[in-house]
């Protein structure tokens, strides 16, 4: 089955390095508008500037809630919609928990799901409302079996993985 994503308007998080940056490219090869976030303004805009006029960069911090709904809301006016949500920002915490630091941890649960459920929480009405869209959630091996030595991110991941599966009950039919 073929569906082209020609003229559908892509949301990425963690857009300004790595899979996000990649992804990017790539949906926008395929025909898509890409609205590009990461809290690197710089970044952002090297890369919005390498896709050209189908890209618009949206710095934010998803740590912080009200950016969350602020992206959303500014990509959404400069769009008119989004298509697809792509969050794939993450941060990475390897280590022991007896040595770790829970105000980290709380960082990296902040981003890895809090952000993730509040961006899902932005973009579902609209695509509810017009019966389409589509929500890919960057997860990792971590979200399906416990690593030793990064118990937290790996917590973080299976959280993303329940609330993927949960929501997709939710909103097929």
């Amino acid at each position: 089955m073929n569906h082209s994503i020609t003229g559908k308007v892509a949301l990425i998080t963690g857009a300004s390095s790595g899979i996000g940056r990649a992804m990017a490219r790539t949906l926008a090869d395929a025909g898509a508008k890409v609205a590009l976030t990461a809290r690197s303004a710089d970044k952002l805009a090297d890369i919005a500037a390498e896709i050209g006029p189908a890209a618009k960069s949206f710095p934010a911090d998803l740590g912080t809630p009200s950016e969350v709904a602020r992206l959303v809301a500014g990509a959404t006016a400069h769009f008119g919609k989004i298509d697809i949500l792509l969050a794939n920002a993450g941060l990475y915490i390897p280590g022991d928990v007896s040595k770790g630091d829970p105000d980290d941890w709380d960082t990296l649960l902040n981003i890895n799901i809090n952000a993730t459920f509040r961006l899902v929480h932005a973009v579902l009405p609209q695509m509810i409302a017009r019966k389409s869209g589509d929500i890919l959630l960057t997860s990792s091996i971590s979200g399906h079996q416990a690593i030793h030595w990064e118990p937290v991110y790996s917590a973080s991941k299976h959280a993303v993985q329940s609330f993927t599966h949960g929501l997709r009950r939710q909103v097929a039919p």
